[in-house]
């Protein structure tokens, strides 16, 4: 009698299971029913809740490289990118060096720019040191503007009392040509502001390292029997100095003249203006 009664208890635990999962499994069917669209069949809705079933069975902890050497999801391989090469800075082709107190240098990287007064303007014609300063209110709000078309440079007037190249009034909606150590001078022939040195031409190159390490050479301002006299920009303060060069090939002999000039020419020594 009591091995009869604990084979019911076995049997009846079943049962109850299979009740339990049925139950569940009608409720289920009932909300998958109940939120069906209206042009949605019970099929359609069965075969989507089977689907939810197998990716929620599916979307369970990822786990980490199994033994048949396949890599999950948490996994990362290592890549090498490639040196993505810098860009070289940009380089000047033009440089505007001051000869006036008042006045600083500007390099030229764009293709135009305009100079004045005016607060719009590219480089502004005012004194850094003395704002209220007024000797620049003879200049114009729009003085001129220096432009270039491929290799070659130019200066265009847009002043009522002048812009002057070398000494030559270009005139008012005018232009002329920017060549390397023009001297540009404001309202006034006399009255020199600038230098324009061409850096795309080759003219410092036959001059010693030292020397173009150092100074950046101009414009010639007087020549004498043993040579020529430049202006000369010291590069790290802009001071002016004039440098003496002296070609050799005029003496034909060793004498203490030439052993003078060789020391002069090692030294390298400028002397102001």
């Amino acid at each position: 009698m009591k091995q009869l009664q604990s084979w019911k208890m076995s049997e009846e635990v079943p049962h109850e299971a299979d009740h339990t999962q049925s139950t569940q499994s009608t409720q289920s069917l009932s909300q998958a029913l109940s939120t069906l669209s209206p042009t949605q069949s019970p099929t359609q809705a069965k075969s989507q809740s089977k689907t939810q079933q197998g990716s929620s069975s599916s979307s369970g902890p990822t786990s980490s490289s199994s033994g048949s050497g396949t890599l999950s999801s948490v996994d990362t391989i290592p890549v090498t990118l490639s040196s993505v090469p810098e860009e070289p800075e940009p380089q000047p082709w033009g440089r505007l060096l001051p000869m006036a107190r008042g006045f600083r240098s500007h390099d030229c990287f764009e293709d135009q720019y305009l100079f004045g007064r005016g607060s719009n303007c590219n480089y502004v014609l005012n004194d850094p040191d003395d704002t209220e300063s007024k000797k620049f209110r003879i200049y114009s709000k729009r003085h001129f503007r220096i432009y270039r078309e491929g290799s070659e440079v130019f200066v265009v007037d847009l002043s009522n009392n002048g812009t002057f190249v070398d000494g030559i009034r270009i005139g008012k909606d005018k232009k002329l040509p920017l060549v390397n150590n023009a001297v540009i001078a404001l309202a006034g022939p006399r009255n020199k502001v600038f230098v324009f040195i061409d850096l795309m031409s080759d003219d410092q190159s036959s001059l010693p390292k030292e020397l173009q390490e150092k100074y950046l050479l101009t414009r010639r301002i007087g020549t004498g029997v043993c040579g020529e006299v430049k202006l000369a920009f010291e590069r790290s303060s802009c001071r002016k100095f004039a440098v003496k060069i002296i070609n050799k090939r005029n003496f034909h002999f060793k004498g203490p003249a030439h052993r003078n000039d060789q020391k002069r020419s090692r030294s390298l020594r400028g002397t102001a203006p």
